[in-house]
């Protein structure tokens, strides 16, 4: 009998980074190090994603100092997306009250994601902060981008990372982690 997949999801601010440049070149590379089954990236261009999978991001927001390719918020999988809805769809009953996810969750307050994931969801990545891998942890910069999960999902184990390439390269202004979940 096979045992339940263990998916291990990576979750990370790429800090408005092209692959295009020099630094951001270097994250799909650095994103594949750590083996994820999927990819919850904020503030990234859709090319920054691991070679291969299948990506889906939220759509383009009209602000003139943003990349053609640059969204909020991006999500990939090793495995195709199934059961995807369009939320233009949302839009389209209601044009008065247009939603936009990418534009409600990046940037809320902790206290306020505690208070919108109350149970049964629970914040695996709560209070976590992050050494780099040259120095100590930092208690006054926790993760800014955070996973949520609910039953019967639960966190086996929380890898931490720094922002830096192998080499010393920073390639962004935050750390992150990858979490592996299994069915409780």
């Amino acid at each position: 009998m096979n045992s339940p997949p263990t998916p291990r999801i990576l979750v990370w601010n790429a800090e408005r980074k092209s692959p295009r440049g020099s630094v951001g070149s270097r994250i799909p590379a650095f994103l594949a190090r750590h083996a994820p089954d999927i990819v919850l990236l904020t503030e990234g261009e859709v090319d920054l994603m691991p070679p291969g999978g299948h990506t889906m991001t939220a759509r383009p927001l009209p602000f003139a100092h943003l990349r053609p390719n640059e969204r909020r918020v991006l999500a990939w999988s090793r495995e195709p997306w199934t059961a995807v809805e369009d939320y233009q769809a949302y839009e389209a009953a209601d044009p008065d009250h247009p939603a936009d996810p990418s534009e409600i969750l990046p940037g809320m307050p902790y206290e306020r994601l505690t208070a919108v994931f109350a149970p049964p969801w629970s914040i695996v990545t709560a209070g976590l902060t992050l050494a780099s891998p040259k120095g100590p942890a930092h208690p006054d910069k926790p993760l800014i981008d955070h996973l949520a999960v609910n039953a019967p999902l639960t966190a086996t184990a929380i890898e931490g990372f720094g922002n830096l390439d192998h080499d010393g390269q920073r390639l962004s202004d935050h750390t992150g982690c990858v979490v592996t979940l299994a069915r409780a």
